[in-house]
């Protein structure tokens, strides 16, 4: 199961099961707080619940600024 956790879960979580409606994700609407994301890594961490970083796949939900400068110009 995949964990998604975001601060604005009503603009982000349409658009993703939109671009991937088989996708079984559980959301945690949750503000920046690095204590909590501490314990959370140090938690899955201890119980050896981690994948090889090698495999983690960057999601961008918007083009960079500069290509969208590229693009219009």
């Amino acid at each position: 199961m995949n964990i998604l956790v975001s601060p604005n879960m009503k603009m982000i979580k349409p658009k993703l099961e939109n671009m991937y409606p088989l996708a079984n994700w559980k959301w945690e609407e949750k503000g920046p707080d690095a204590q909590h994301l501490t314990n959370l890594v140090y938690q899955k961490f201890s119980n050896g619940d981690f994948s090889d970083p090698k495999q983690l796949e960057l999601l961008y939900l918007r083009k960079t600024q500069a290509e969208i400068e590229r693009e219009s110009s």
